[in-house]
């Protein structure tokens, strides 16, 4: 397979791919076609994957990691804020791919410390992942109980748990597994059919059945073209890119 894709040429096949699911998800109800939903699933695997590269190539992880959760607390405000100055009965704001970004990358760091020399990392990761894991228990106690539903959606808008976040854990798990396996395409579509498959719950008659998430497979084409170069940093663009489209959209969908 030729290496033909870098990292910015590849974000831009995400971010098309990415206007298309959520074009598809903000006119649903008014019959958007299911093509859209189609090429839309390829975006996260392709976003993940490039998250996964950028947290490898970063001189700065802890700073990278940073700059995705003020990405989230800004998103986080859009989710709460924008329905509740432009009603729309039709769509509903939980876009936040930045909460599985920032997952992704905490358990990236989690994963570098167990292969640390430093007796005392995988001690601290250990300790990181424990925290994530109750917290993300809580959280889902919280949000489905009634009397605790507000608190619960307010440390939800604060920070991301592994039920909440954009794609869910297996997205997360994803993300992660991109980065332990990167340069091996092989593993990687392994791990990306895997995933495919669980979206579908190994239902194979699902594939014949009007089910779609199953093609974020297809994703594998775009990454086994990629070629390891970084081409153009977009990454402060999609800073921008993914709040302000989605704004946009959700706009227009209310207005038409």
């Amino acid at each position: 397979m030729p290496k033909v894709l870098n990292r910015g040429q590849l974000a831009i096949i995400g971010m098309i791919c990415m206007i298309f699911q959520h074009v598809y998800s903000m006119w649903l109800f008014q019959g958007a076609p299911q093509w859209l939903n189609m090429v839309g699933h390829l975006s996260l695997p392709i976003f993940l994957f490039l998250g996964s590269e950028v947290y490898f190539h970063s001189q700065n992880r802890l700073g990278l990691l940073k700059g995705v959760i003020i990405s989230y607390w800004v998103m986080s405000v859009i989710n709460y804020a924008l329905p509740k100055l432009l009603i729309n009965p039709t769509v509903l704001m939980f876009n936040n791919l930045f909460g599985t970004f920032l997952l992704s990358g905490l358990l990236m760091l989690i994963f570098d410390s167990f292969q640390s020399e430093n007796k005392k990392a995988p001690m601290k990761g250990f300790t990181i992942l424990a925290g994530l894991t109750v917290y993300s228990f809580v959280l889902n106690l919280l949000i489905m109980s009634e009397s605790t539903r507000k608190f619960g959606l307010f440390l939800y808008y604060a920070f991301p748990s592994f039920q909440t976040v954009e794609g869910g854990v297996y997205a997360v798990i994803l993300g992660v597994l991109f980065y332990v396996f990167r340069k091996n395409l092989p593993m990687i579509a392994i791990v990306l059919g895997v995933i495919s498959l669980v979206t579908i719950q190994f239902d194979l008659s699902q594939l014949i059945n009007g089910s779609t998430s199953w093609m974020m497979f297809l994703a594998i084409i775009p990454i086994g073209l990629y070629n390891d170069e970084p081409g153009k940093n977009l990454l402060s663009f999609f800073y921008i890119f993914y709040p302000a489209h989605i704004v946009i959209l959700y706009i227009l969908a209310t207005i038409f």
